[in-house]
Formats: structure tokens, sequence, C-alpha cells
């Protein structure tokens, strides 16, 4: 029996030297656990309380951009309805031209203008309309300028479009970037890293217990050996015996255990094993998000005081160039091209105007010339009344009268001559020319 006592002691003595090992890795491993647990919770904490301040900060940077695109949207649909009025006032302007290119002058204008430049008789001058008195040079300066202006507008627009096309791609890489942090910095991912923390401290404590239970049964089977020894050699009394008795039934179901106790402590240590996995890759994580976190708080606080601030400079420039080509274009070339648009068409209508005028003084002149015609009758008439009485005076008395009397006895009667000062040299104007230009008048009303 002393046999089978040593047998388990040996069996107690292997399991206990097998155990001990384990159950000192496993405290180990809870130990690096709970510190490592410790420090990726501080900087679990650090990381997450950094992530909300850059939410915050990219939200900031989010409406800046929103707003420089908003101002660019709007700044674009303004110069949009700018472009709709110049379009408007050129093609009223083109209708002016039109109007001017269509209205041929009369053949008596052109003559009598042409005259003032060749001195022929036969001269005829070529068909001209009044788009030929048009600066066409100055129409063309000023479209030119217009053109240069919203050419620079656009130019503008673009480097502003580019502008912020650029700084939003930096805007949403930041963003990215918190993103991407935050899916493994979750309150989940750290809740589940202390229950493995929690798992490893209980199984540690489990082993613990189990290898209480091991040195327990190696003292049960020293000392039921040396129960065994005092019976055999004689010593022992009826209680060490009964005690003995109780040690064996123990021990008996006890030595059966020793292997599942074993076979539990290697699998709780390879549960803490795993569990200390998951708390390395955790700190892991963390450690690599906190840097990662740092390092993105340090570049939008960098992209703040540099690019940003460029970009605000920069911004602040194009806006003001393009507001001085676009005040350009509307205070200075539109006012021009509508001053332009209404001297032209105040070019025609007083041109036929003018038709209507020299139509008018034709009229008078002729009204003065049948006046003229009417009292040179009426003189003639009165004239050779006094004519006539003077020769019936001179018949009845003059051969009574002597010569030296009264000298003007003989003289003929006054003479009196309705002439025209100046000459008036009017055009001899067509009636189609005068009828065009008094429905033109009455169209332009």
């Amino acid at each position: 029996m002393s046999s089978q006592f040593a047998h388990w002691v040996e069996q107690a003595k292997e399991s206990l030297s097998i155990a001990g090992p384990i159950c000192k890795e496993a405290n180990d491993l809870l130990s690096t656990a709970q510190g490592q647990m410790e420090k990726a919770s501080v900087l679990w904490a650090q990381t997450v309380y950094l992530h909300t301040m850059i939410s915050g900060q990219v939200q900031v940077l989010s409406s800046v951009l929103k707003a420089s695109e908003t101002m660019d949207q709007n700044s674009m649909t303004e110069f949009d309805k700018s472009l709709s009025l110049l379009d408007d006032q050129d093609h009223a302007l083109q209708l002016a031209l039109k109007s001017l290119e269509d209205c041929v002058l009369d053949p008596a204008i052109q003559l009598s203008s042409s005259k003032s430049e060749n001195t022929l008789d036969n001269y005829v001058p070529p068909s001209r309309t009044l788009r030929s008195f048009v600066d066409e040079d100055g129409v063309a300066r000023l479209k030119t300028s217009i053109t240069d202006a919203i050419d620079q507008i656009r130019q503008t627009h673009n480097q502003l479009q580019e502008e912020t096309a650029s700084i939003a791609v930096k805007i949403n890489n930041l963003k990215t970037s918190k993103t991407k942090i935050k899916a493994t910095c979750s309150r989940d991912n750290l809740e589940e890293a202390h229950s493995h923390t929690n798992l490893i401290a209980t199984d540690a404590h489990e082993m613990a217990t189990l290898l209480e239970s091991l040195a327990r049964h190696y003292d049960q089977c020293t000392q039921a050996l040396e129960l065994s020894l005092a019976v055999n050699d004689g010593h022992s009394s009826s209680e060490e015996r009964e005690e003995l008795e109780e040690l064996t039934a123990v021990l008996t179901n006890d030595a059966d255990e020793l292997d599942d106790v074993l076979t539990e402590l290697y699998e709780r240590r390879e549960a803490i094993s795993n569990s200390a996995d998951f708390v390395v890759q955790f700190l892991y994580e963390v450690e690599r998000d906190h840097s990662e976190i740092v390092a993105l708080f340090r570049e939008i606080d960098t992209f703040g005081e540099n690019e940003l601030a460029s970009y605000d400079t920069r911004i602040a420039e194009l806006t003001q160039k393009h507001n001085i080509h676009k005040d350009q274009v509307m205070s200075m070339y539109l006012p021009e091209m509508a001053s332009l648009t209404e001297y032209y068409r105040l070019f025609l209508t007083s041109y036929h105007s003018m038709i209507l005028e020299i139509s008018r003084r034709k009229k008078f002149q002729e009204k003065l010339n049948d006046l003229a015609a009417e009292m040179h009758n009426k003189l003639s008439k009165v004239i050779e009344e006094e004519v006539s009485q003077r020769e019936q005076f001179l018949e009845n008395s003059g051969s009574y009268l002597p010569g030296d009397l009264w000298p003007g006895l003989l003289d003929p009667p006054g003479h009196l001559e309705v002439v025209l000062v100046d000459e008036w040299k009017l055009p001899k104007l067509s009636k189609t020319t005068v009828s065009t230009a008094k429905n033109v008048l009455h169209m332009s009303k």
C-alpha cells in the first residue's frame, strides 16, 4: 500500500511541477494585460478627446469651404446675370446699327454732302447708308474691352475654383483620416478589451484555485504516505488508521482527476493567451490611433496656420480682382454700350427728323416764292396804273407847263423789287424718303 501512496506523491509532485509554471505564466500575462489595458485606456481617452476636437475643427473647415463655394456660386450667378444684361444690350446695339445700315441716304442728301467733297458737276455719289457715319473702330474697341474684361473674370473664376478644389481635397482628406481613426477607437472595442482583461483575471484566479487544490493534494499524498509507513511499522493509533482510510478514499478519487485539472489549466492558459493577444492588439491599435490622431491634430493645426491662411489671402485677392473687373464691365462698359446704343437710335430718329425739317423748309421756301410772285404782280399793276395816269396828265396839261417849272415833272414812277436776300439750296427729297421718315418717327413715339 505504501508504494501506492508513494506513486500518488510522485504524481502530485509532477502535477505541481507542471501547474506551477503554467500558473506563473498566467499571472505574468494578467499583470502585463492589466498594465497594457491601463495604458490603452489612457491613450484611448486622449484619442477620443482629440478626435472630438478634430471633429469640431473639421466642421469649421467644412463650413469655411462651404461658404467659399457658396460665395463663388453666388458670384458666378450674379456674373451670369450681368452677361445676360450685356447680351441684351449688345443685341440692342446691333439692332440700332442694323437700323442705320438699312437706312439708305436719300440721293439728294448724298449729292449735297458729296458735292462739298467733289467739285465735278456730273459727279454721282455711290449709295451710302447711315451706318457709314458710325465710328466702327470705337464700337470694336468697346467690344474688345468688354471681351477682355469678361475673359479676366472667367480666368479669375477658374482660379477661384482651382483654389477651392485644391483646399477641398485637403479638407476631405482630413475628414477621411478622422473617420478611419473613429472606426477603430470605438467604445465597443474598449469595452471588449476590458472584457478580455476581466476574463484573464477570472481564468488566472481559477488557475490559482486549481493550483491550491494540487498543493493540497500533494500535502495529502505526503501525509498519507507518512501514515502508511507508521501503520506498517506498527506505531500508528486507531485514529491515524482511520484518518489513513479517509485519506485513501479521497486520494483515490483525486488521483483520477489530476489529468482533468492539468487539462483545465492548459485550456485556461490558452484562453488567457488568446485574451492577452486581443489586449495586445487593442493596445497596438490604440497606440497607432493615438499616434495618428496626434499627427492629424498637428497637421490640421499646421494646415490652419499655413495653407488655410494662404488660401484665405489668395481668395481675398482673387475676389477683389473679380469684383474690379465685374464693376468695370457693369459700371463702365455696360453704361457706355447703352449710351452708344441710345446715341445711334437718336442718330436714326434725328436723321428722319432732319428729312422732315428739310421738307418743312421746302414748303416755307415755296410759300415765300408765292408771296414774292404775288407782290411782284401787285407792284407791277400799281406802277402801270401810275405810268398811265402820268401819261394822261402830261397829255392833258403838259403842253402848257414850262420845262423848268418842276424838274421832276417828267420823272418815271418809283420802282420796287422783291428779292430773296440769301439763296436757299434745299435737297430735292423723294416722297418715299419723307413718307418713311414720318413712319419711323411715328413708330418711335
